[in-house]
């Protein structure tokens, strides 16, 4: 979704409905009687209050599990800086080994052969 214009006018319509709670109570009581308006509004808000809980715990449980599922920038390039020492020094060994390699190759070839 995209708002374009005045900010403001998005944060005062949005203050608006946030406080915006109207009495259905009256409507309702003139269609079913005062009595079971009062016990239909009082079921649908303890509805109401249970699916917004539900929702924010829902959302607090993501928060969690995504920010342990998902590295942080921070642990990602600590990884990757391991990552890249490990690789310098598997590289290092290597050129080591090599070099190992070819001085025995080397004394190998000059060593006389014995009868």
């Amino acid at each position: 979704m995209t708002i374009e214009g005045d900010v403001s006018v998005l944060e005062e319509l949005a203050a608006v409905f946030k406080g915006f709670a109207p009495d259905l109570a009256a409507p309702l009581s003139k269609l079913v009687g005062e009595s079971s308006a009062d016990g239909i509004v009082n079921a649908a808000e303890a509805g109401l209050a249970l699916l917004r809980s539900a929702a924010e715990a829902t959302g607090a449980s993501l928060k969690r599990g995504v920010g342990e599922r998902f590295a942080t920038r921070t642990s990602a390039n600590v990884l990757l800086d391991r990552l890249d020492d490990a690789r310098e020094r598997s590289d290092r060994l290597a050129a080591r080994i090599e070099a190992l390699e070819r001085g025995r190759t080397s004394r190998a070839n000059h060593e006389p052969s014995t009868p």
